[in-house]
């Protein structure tokens, strides 16, 4: 609102400032410029710089919960029922090597199939020679058959060797650790009968772990 003496503005009630011609009101201005005092521009707290290019970088502190990276978790399982007779690995933090033993099992299903196996083996022996190719082939069959349940349960081909060379049945098997980590959750303890839905430990590889913060 402009006015040609002292008062007020109509529509907002301010006071009118007085506006001389040789106070710097910009004859020589720019189009578009807009002056304000040095002492308003203090009190809007004005702060001019060069214009430049540059990244916009803003740094924010948070708090952070530590924990193992998904991706290097194992969980050890068993795929036959039975119960802990020996354990090596047990208490929660401890150190573990790939292939590691962690636990020995007796498991009655899995005697029952060793035997089944030898039994099998040496049937397949007595009637390799047999005069009639399909009872040679089928205790070839069941022979294949009893060696392929026994590595469905984790029995590794060194222990089935082992079991070709003795004959003798072994009483338990060794579960051992997939991975290198630390254990951090541990269910396991001796006499103790387990069950393959049973999540007996938690490895994890802590090389690599993940920091989750909230933002």
């Amino acid at each position: 609102y402009k006015s040609d003496k002292p008062g007020t503005a109509p529509d907002c009630g301010m006071d009118l400032v007085p506006k001389y011609a040789d106070d710097g009101g910009g004859q020589d201005m720019a189009a578009g410029t807009v002056n304000i005092g040095a002492g308003k521009q203090q009190l809007m707290g004005v702060r001019t710089a060069t214009v430049e290019q540059k990244p916009v970088v803003r740094d924010i502190r948070a708090t952070a919960q530590i924990v193992p990276d998904e991706t290097k978790i194992a969980h050890i399982h068993v795929k036959v029922s039975g119960f802990v007779e020996k354990v090596y690995v047990d208490f929660v933090g401890q150190m573990v090597k790939q292939g590691q033993p962690v636990f020995t099992l007796y498991s009655p299903d899995l005697v029952a199939t060793q035997e089944e196996y030898l039994i099998a083996k040496r049937g397949e022996r007595t009637l390799s020679g047999a005069p009639y190719q399909e009872v040679s082939q089928g205790a070839q069959s069941l022979l294949r058959s009893a060696r392929q349940r026994l590595k469905l349960w984790d029995i590794s081909d060194a222990q089935i060797k082992k079991l070709d060379e003795t004959g003798e049945v072994s009483k338990t098997i060794t579960i051992y650790s997939p991975i290198t980590g630390f254990v951090t959750d541990r269910k396991v303890f001796p006499n103790v009968s387990v069950t393959p839905d049973m999540d007996l430990y938690v490895v994890s590889d802590l090389s690599h772990v993940w920091a989750t913060a909230d933002i």
